[in-house]
């Protein structure tokens, strides 16, 4: 028998102990003239607790809607900064290359000035797939959208590093920060906890 079973065996006992102990106190010879007013009085007390036990139901239910509409809006915020922060890295790495094509050195150093904190995210990111490929086995039971939506980001980042390899080959320019490797980084975070278990 489960802990669990067990202590619901014993509430119930306890119930009904004490349901038999009330029973007998209201229902003594002397009070039976007395039994309509007993009656109502714990139709009362059940109608009481009922409106009780619904006003908490529906109040969980309130919370839980609550709750599901911020998770909601949290998780379309997330998308807007993801997609922001791609058409950002974009539009750095593009000013980049044709700043490179220029040869000026001096408007490269300030674009990279201009982008540090798209970098910070980058390393925030980057972290946070080393952390993921840590945990990766009771992640995917767990956050298991969360791991999807990493693997979605890695393979876009995988792709935009094979088409800045292809564009470095013709042009010898590659923006900063790339490629990532964002896959051999949650491969080699993988391989280490194998490896260290």
């Amino acid at each position: 028998m489960s802990v669990q079973s067990f202590q619901l065996s014993e509430l119930e006992e306890k119930a009904r102990a004490s349901a038999l102990k009330r029973v007998s106190d209201h229902f003594q010879p002397e009070q039976l003239d007395k039994i309509d007013i007993i009656k109502s009085r714990f139709l009362n007390q059940k109608t009481a607790t009922e409106a009780q036990l619904k006003m908490a139901l529906y109040s969980q239910l309130d919370g839980s809607k609550v709750g599901l509409e911020k998770l909601d809006t949290a998780l379309a915020e997330s998308q807007t900064c993801r997609n922001r922060m791609q058409d950002l890295e974009g539009i750095r790495d593009e000013l980049m290359f044709e700043v490179y094509r220029q040869k000026s050195m001096e408007d490269l150093d300030t674009l990279r000035a201009f982008f540090r904190e798209l970098e910070n995210l980058n390393d925030t990111f980057r972290h946070k797939i080393i952390v993921l490929g840590s945990r990766l086995t009771s992640a995917v039971i767990t956050h298991n959208r969360f791991v999807v939506n990493c693997v979605r980001v890695i393979d876009r980042e995988e792709r935009t590093d094979a088409n800045w390899r292809k564009r470095s080959e013709k042009h010898g320019f590659m923006p900063d920060g790339r490629p990532k490797q964002w896959k051999k980084l949650l491969f080699d975070s993988i391989f280490n906890t194998i490896k260290n278990k």
